[in-house]
């Protein structure tokens, strides 16, 4: 089965994986939330031009409530990891500049 793995040495691992950017996970939530938005604004247009393929009434309440709600439940989980990925690495940074500064003057004394 060597011609089915990669020519790396067997006791070389993959690094593990980089920590994912939190602006960069919302903004990509951020357009799903807004095709999800745009999925509800193209409904409820073809039910007020009507025609034979229009949604009937019941429908468009239906989909409009769980495309709408999914909208904004994932809206809100959004924001809500964003500030709290946000804040734990703020945290780290302050844990960060606190340990050099200590660093720094345990230096200083010596």
């Amino acid at each position: 089965m060597k011609w089915f793995k990669k020519n790396t040495p067997d006791t070389e691992e993959a690094p593990p994986p980089a920590p994912r950017n939190p602006d960069n996970v919302f903004l990509f939530r951020l357009v799903a939330v807004g095709y999800v938005l745009y999925t509800v604004y193209k409904t409820i247009a073809m039910y007020v031009e009507g025609g034979e393929s229009a949604p009937k009434l019941w429908m468009l309440c239906v989909s409009t409530v769980v495309l709408g709600g999914g909208a904004i439940f994932l809206g809100i989980i959004s924001y809500k990891s964003w500030k709290s990925a946000k804040e734990r690495l703020q945290a780290e940074l302050e844990a960060e500049a606190e340990a050099e500064l200590d660093a720094e003057e345990v230096e200083e004394d010596e």
